[in-house]
């Protein structure tokens, strides 16, 4: 019998359906507007055709950057880069894919000295300035440099005075936000200490520990399903903190809720303290009240968070470790990983927090998965309608149910059969799926394919560690 609450928790900090890019002259999607609606065995098709005709004319620029912009779209970034690194620099096209494969691996000073580049070479351009500064933004909100999202909102001040008409849905209120703190953001105070241990309450359905915000306790899940660090709308209005701005954002089952952008002066983990705190509000304690959480939830800590850290999620020993992001850390895991099973597998960080992953679904190895620790659910992980009928899984019969909700409240959802699901050399067999928690927009709305999201299902077998700077997970097998 299922019992749910599938909290899955798309918000994204810059705009869930719409990953604006550089491009010629205009404001574009993450998937072109000459792209149409593909699945994953149509673009392979289109694929194995741009290879043929690159092979047969190696030295054509134009079909290079083709090639290298469906091996993005078809997930295959090692694959893109090589190809349309040797050419960046002959089309604004391969420019603009180049910013995103580096955006991907993290290469954020790269990222951001090319897009500079581009905004000297078009000055009086203000849309590709514009847009320029919309990845500027994006990298700002990675590298915590929030003050300089001023440059953006100047550019915006400045045409608009000019009697442009600007639509930017979303962007101004998270630019202000960003610009609302008057300091750096998450600022660490160690302690003294090396590393901190936060034991779970409980494990399942997901993981719970607690933390203090401004000082006050509270029970906080762990969900890799969110960007910053989200705190219950109540509380937050009894805590006196303020919201710089709110949006709609984009949550399970393809659902909207408001969603209000503040900062919390501390955020208490063990023995360490961040101060000045990104923080999302959502109405997080009646999104977890259900039988499955006996302890009100009123905190959800979020990929932003763990990117400040070299953080393990122990789901076999039931705590969370948080290390400093530094050689020596990463030598102390090692060590304590000796003798284990370790499985090593690469991740990519698209936007503010979707961590994505090469994966295999029933023999399918070519596929891309976000690595979403959220999802409340018999299902290892969800896949929207594109997936299943690429793969020929029967759509399951969805229920909808007050337990099924997330951000913009509830959908419905259902299980279907997984012969083998998984990620890197990982494999788990005989496991369920989830359906319904992911919109069919899900599928392309990065600019490259999502085949699906793996959850706390698949994760909970593992000491699941997340190196952001190196951009690897690894997943410690318990003896």
């Amino acid at each position: 019998m299922r019992n749910s609450v599938s909290i899955v928790l798309l918000v994204v900090a810059y705009s869930a359906a719409v990953f604006l890019l550089l491009s010629a002259g205009r404001l574009t999607d993450a998937q072109s507007e000459e792209t149409p609606e593909l699945n994953r065995g149509q673009l392979q098709a289109m694929v194995a055709e741009a290879e043929a005709a690159f092979e047969a004319d190696p030295e054509n620029i134009d079909r290079r950057v083709a090639l290298a912009t469906l091996h993005y779209q078809a997930g295959h970034f090692e694959t893109a880069r090589d190809l349309v690194a040797p050419v960046f620099e002959s089309s604004l096209e391969a420019t603009n894919l180049m910013v995103n494969l580096e955006y991907l691996f993290g290469h954020y000073d790269r990222a951001e000295e090319l897009v500079r580049q581009v905004m000297a070479n078009n000055p009086l351009d203000f849309e590709a300035r514009i847009i320029g500064q919309i990845v500027l933004s994006k990298i700002y909100y990675h590298t915590n440099r929030f003050a300089q999202a001023q440059e953006a909102l100047d550019l915006i001040e400045q045409v608009r005075a000019m009697g442009g008409k600007l639509e930017l849905p979303g962007l101004e209120e998270l630019l202000t936000w960003m610009h609302s703190f008057g300091e750096p953001p998450y600022q660490i105070d160690w302690g003294g200490k090396t590393e901190t241990v936060l034991p779970f309450v409980m494990t399942d359905p997901l993981p719970v520990i607690q933390v203090e915000v401004n000082g006050t306790p509270i029970y906080a899940i762990i969900d890799t399903g969110g960007a910053a660090f989200i705190l219950d709308t109540e509380l937050a209005a009894s805590l006196g903190v303020e919201t710089a701005a709110s949006l709609m954002g984009t949550y399970g089952g393809g659902l909207q809720g408001e969603t209000g952008f503040a900062e919390i002066d501390s955020l208490t983990l063990g023995d360490v303290t961040i101060s000045s705190v990104p923080t999302m509000t959502l109405p997080v304690a009646e999104m977890t009240a259900t039988p499955d959480f006996p302890y009100t939830i009123q905190g959800i800590l979020t990929t932003s968070i763990l990117e400040q850290f070299l953080g393990t999620i122990d789901y076999p020993s039931s705590r969370l470790i948080l290390r400093p992001k530094t050689g020596a850390a990463l030598a102390a895991l090692q060590q304590q990983n000796a003798g284990k099973t370790v499985a090593e597998v690469p991740f990519y960080l698209a936007e503010t927090h979707y961590m994505m992953v090469k994966g295999t679904l029933n023999g399918d190895d070519d596929l891309t998965f976000f690595v979403d620790s959220g999802l409340v659910d018999e299902g290892a992980m969800s896949a929207p309608i594109q997936t299943l009928e690429y793969l020929g899984i029967p759509v399951p019969e969805t229920v909808f149910s007050t337990d099924n909700r997330g951000g913009g409240g509830a959908y419905a959802s259902g299980n279907f059969p997984i012969a083998v699901l998984g990620l890197g050399s990982l494999r788990q067999e005989g496991v369920l799926g989830e359906y319904g928690s992911m919109a069919p927009e899900t599928y392309w709305e990065k600019g490259f394919i999502q085949d699906g999201l793996v959850s706390h299902r698949f994760l909970r077998r593992y000491a699941w560690t997340i190196d952001f700077t190196n951009r690897m997970m690894i997943f410690a097998v318990p003896e």
